[in-house]
């Protein structure tokens, strides 16, 4: 009986061993991927803020902490979309610009996911001369411009790294900013972490930005 016991503890012992290896050898391990990748340069050109964003839709400005999408205002979010947008979905009528609600609904949840369209107006140019209307009788948005104005050097973003886990894609950014006193840019100023969780179909959807250390 002793013997049958010690037998059972060491099949036991050796099936959990078996078992402990496993799942050591097999997890999942984060992967950097190339700054290059199609994939990423796709995630990162969807949501990177450049010169040509409307300055109020800056989402690193006074960024303290995890900024996930459902934080992001509406008009943001219908910014990018339009960015995004295939170009014949963008058409001319008359002596304006019109854009159809569902062409923008599908171009910002392709950025951020089910459920993150709302109708709202929003800024299309830096300093908010330009915008684009919604017409809830006719769902659509149409161009409309106004009278804006001007600002000193703006930040510079740019890709640092990207790194794929198993269920996210992990971008890091940093930005360079202007100096007065030196009247030039000070690089590497702020570092920035931009996830982006897999979604149905294989694609990426923006979850969080988050500022970090450098």
């Amino acid at each position: 009986m002793k013997n049958k016991t010690i037998f059972g503890l060491v099949i036991l012992i050796l099936f959990l061993s078996v078992g402990v290896f496993y799942l050591y050898n097999n997890k999942s391990e984060d992967k950097a991927l190339k700054i290059s990748d199609s994939l990423v340069q796709d995630l990162y050109e969807a949501v990177a803020y450049d010169g040509k964003a409307p300055i109020n839709y800056n989402y690193h400005t006074n960024l303290n902490t995890v900024l996930k999408v459902t934080d992001l205002s509406r008009s943001l979010k219908n910014y990018y979309g339009f960015r995004n947008m295939d170009a014949k979905y963008i058409k001319e009528e008359g002596n304006t610009t019109v854009i159809l609600n569902e062409n923008l609904k599908d171009s910002v949840e392709s950025i951020f996911g089910d459920n993150s369209y709302e109708p709202s107006t929003f800024m299309s140019d830096t300093y908010g001369e330009s915008k684009y209307v919604y017409d809830s009788s006719k769902k659509a948005y149409t161009l409309t411009t106004i009278e804006g104005g001007g600002t000193g050097p703006l930040p510079k973003y740019s890709l640092v790294s990207a790194t794929k886990t198993s269920d996210s894609i992990v971008l890091t950014e940093k930005s360079d900013e202007w100096d007065n006193d030196s009247a030039s840019y000070k690089e590497n100023v702020n570092q920035y972490k931009i996830v982006f969780k897999e979604a149905k179909n294989s694609n990426y959807v923006l979850y969080s930005i988050e500022k970090i250390t450098k």
